[in-house]
């Protein structure tokens, strides 16, 4: 998978970070749609999960 490696290398994820990749190309565009695995993080304070704004 060649544009796996491409874009786990330029965007500095890891392989299990990623749950999917779409890669389609229309005319002389190519796009590419990264579903990312949803990792909520806890609350180092009081161990709840933690909510990001971003």
């Amino acid at each position: 998978m060649a544009i796996h490696d491409f874009i786990t290398s330029t965007l500095n994820l890891t392989s299990d970070s990623i749950q999917e990749i779409d890669a389609i190309r229309k005319e002389d565009h190519l796009f590419v749609y990264i579903t990312l695995v949803n990792r909520h993080p806890t609350c180092p304070y009081c161990v709840g999960p933690a909510v990001s704004k971003g």
